[in-house]
Order: structure tokens, then sequence, then C-alpha cells
């Protein structure tokens, strides 16, 4: 009962029932054009059959690409959490060791190489 809660598992098992349901539509309608040799009695059977389960096939298969889609997409956010928790752990342990203070004092300390006025200049 917990795949019926995921949202995107539950779509690619619709996706997957109308892509055999079309398949059974297409089924149906060759066998009832195939039992017929009268062509107009044939047109009924193609287009409820062939029209329909063709549709069927393709809104089954766009909803198990919409499905496989927002998988990856969930995939992706989860790895790009893990990139950003990891990344604000070695900040966290970095400032907390102290390089990053020093880094900041060092370049506090050091002289500008621009004066005010814009233009470089050498202390003699």
């Amino acid at each position: 009962m917990k795949r019926f809660r995921d949202p995107v598992a539950v779509t690619a098992m619709v996706g997957g029932v109308l892509v055999g349901a079309g398949f059974a539509a297409l089924l149906l309608g060759w066998r009832g054009a195939a039992g017929t040799l009268n062509v107009a009695l044939q047109l009924p059977y193609l287009v409820s059959g062939g029209i329909v389960g063709v549709a069927l096939i393709g809104l089954g298969l766009g909803l198990c690409n919409l499905a496989a889609a927002r998988r990856e997409a969930a995939r992706e956010i989860v790895r790009l959490r893990t990139l950003i928790d990891a990344a604000a752990r070695l900040l966290d342990a970095q400032t907390s060791s102290g390089t990053g203070d020093r880094v900041s004092a060092q370049a506090s300390t050091q002289p500008s190489a621009m004066s005010a006025s814009g233009s470089s200049s050498t202390v003699e």
C-alpha cells in the first residue's frame, strides 16, 4: 500500500495500464476488422480500435515519461540538497577551525595597491 502514496509511482502505473488498454483496443479492432470482408463494415472497427488504441498508447507513454521526469527531478533535488549540506558543513568546519579568520585578517592588514584617487602608488 506504500506504493499508492507515491504520486510518481501511481502516475507510472496508470500510464502502464493505459498502454496495455491501448494495445488491447488495437487487438480488438484488428480482430473485428479481420472478421468481415466488407470494407464499409471494417471502418468502425478500425476507427474505434485503431484511433482509440493509438491515443491510449500515446497518453500512457506520455504519463510514463512524465513519471520518469518527475522521479529524476526529485533525485536531482536530493543530490543538490546533499551537496548544499556538505558545503555548509565544510564552511562551518573552516570557520570553526579559524582558517577563515586568518584569511580575512591578512587581507585587512595588507596595504592597498590603489590610492584613493584610483591610481597605483608605491611607498618609498
